[in-house]
């Protein structure tokens, strides 16, 4: 099939009047509003993350949302690469000469280009027809983000980046029974003060929560919440084409360690690791791991945590800690069910669920502490500007004294004025440790 042929193919709407994708159906992720608000910024907007997490039915969505507003079907192109169809140039100046035919300097255009990390050079090629015409709106996406790796230097100025996540629990609830639940939970707003609200649906956050985390990160779930048919499509529409098809972009010389290095940290997720000792273990040398673990984040599987420390050049020192990016992905590679996981288990994967749902929000940066001399450590440490937020994390239904005082602790030493547990109960209270200091008792699935 030649690419003119293809264009027409995968752009409907050209020979059928009224034509509409089938995504205007499904539930619109939440960050669906800040995109389309955008589509006349002359920005090139870019959608990355992991694979699965809806950015191909955002940009149909979007797509949809341009016909509706009568907009001619010719001024869109929507085109999907892959390793063997992947020539951007022939497929723009076919769609220029042959479907939009019109003059190029002037034109109003929006261009859908999904998959692009198959793409070589494709920043050089934007960057001339952006140069040439900013009314023409490229809205891109890609499952890896090897495609952002030269963005800062070709594109500065011209691109804003979307790293489309898997669903919130929030969006997840959403997805599930069409209302946006007000949390009780935690907000921390620009003085990170938090608010909260009396909400009534304790059992509904409490029962959905193992649901989520087993199945329901990702926009599939909604099409077919078959608990088998789930774990397998997860493993091989994700998994399978991550280690087969996106390792291809990185140059992997040995993809079976690279894979057993993600079987590792799928078992060791919320735990600090010691890249030279799992050398050893493993006969992998660190540079490598090291490597692995760079390409791990540009893939969007995992993230690796810094240890809270005065300087950076400590902390560039210090173990690290590593969260997984989807409990899904854990569940499926590694097959567990929740209610026969041991208590220290589930506890790591209830702090890497915390831990995925604070790193969200882009306005803090976010450390993990410990204290090798007392041995004393604090999941996480949030950080804005000067201020600083200490978040513990417990599983049991009732906060041990000891939890409080060793959050206390570190509060005193720093004078800082609050700090946050999120705990298994099902009450929402606040502890008075001194005159000037308290912590906020949380449910985790109110975060």
């Amino acid at each position: 099939m030649d690419k003119l042929t293809g264009i027409f193919n995968q752009n409907p709407y050209y020979r059928i009047p009224g034509f509409v994708f089938p995504d205007i159906d499904l539930t619109k992720r939440f960050i669906f509003d800040d995109i389309i608000n955008l589509l006349d910024s002359n920005f090139i907007i870019s959608l990355s993350g992991l694979r699965r997490t809806g950015k191909t039915t955002i940009l149909k969505q979007c797509i949809n949302y341009l016909l509706s507003k009568s907009i001619s079907p010719e001024s869109i192109l929507y085109y999907e690469f892959d390793e063997i169809n992947n020539d951007l140039e022939d497929v723009l100046e076919l769609y220029f000469n042959n479907v939009l035919r019109k003059d190029l300097y002037s034109v109003k255009c929006y261009i859908f280009l999904d998959e692009l990390q198959y793409v070589d050079y494709w920043q050089v090629i934007l960057k001339r027809y952006y140069d040439i015409n900013p009314g023409i709106q490229f809205v891109i996406s890609g499952s890896s983000s090897l495609y952002n790796k030269n963005i800062k230097e070709s594109l500065t100025g011209r691109i804003l980046n979307f790293n489309i996540k898997t669903l919130s629990f929030h969006e997840y609830l959403f997805f599930k029974f069409g209302k946006k639940y007000q949390f009780t939970g935690f907000i921390i707003n620009d003085d990170f003060l938090k608010t909260l609200s009396d909400y009534n649906d304790i059992v509904l956050y409490k029962n959905e929560l193992n649901e989520y985390l087993s199945y329901g990160e990702f926009p599939q779930y909604f099409r077919n919440n078959n608990a088998a048919l789930l774990t397998q499509y997860y493993k091989d529409s994700i998994l399978k084409n991550i280690f087969t098809k996106d390792i291809n972009l990185f140059n992997v010389n040995n993809i079976k360690s690279f894979y057993e290095f993600f079987r590792l940290l799928t078992r060791t997720t919320a735990q600090e690791i010691n890249i030279s000792g799992i050398s050893r273990d493993i006969q992998i040398n660190s540079r490598t791991l090291k490597r692995y673990q760079d390409i791990m984040e540009k893939m969007f599987l995992s993230e690796f945590l810094y240890k809270y420390e005065k300087s950076f050049a400590k902390q560039a020192k210090s173990f690290k800690k590593v969260f997984v990016k989807s409990i899904n992905l854990i569940k499926a590679e590694l097959g567990f069910y929740f209610d026969t996981l041991e208590k220290s288990v589930y506890g790591h994967i209830i702090e890497t669920f915390v831990y995925n749902e604070l790193a969200r929000s882009d306005t803090y940066e976010i450390y993990y502490y410990n204290n090798t001399k007392t041995k004393k450590e604090i999941a996480f440490i949030l950080v804005k500007d000067n201020c600083i937020l200490p978040v513990e994390v417990k599983t049991s239904d009732k906060i041990r004294q000891s939890t409080l005082n060793n959050l206390f602790s570190f509060i005193r030493d720093k004078n800082l004025k609050r700090g946050i547990v999120f705990y298994g109960g099902d009450k929402v209270y606040t502890e008075k440790m001194s005159d000037n200091v308290t912590i906020e008792c949380i449910p985790y699935y109110f975060i």
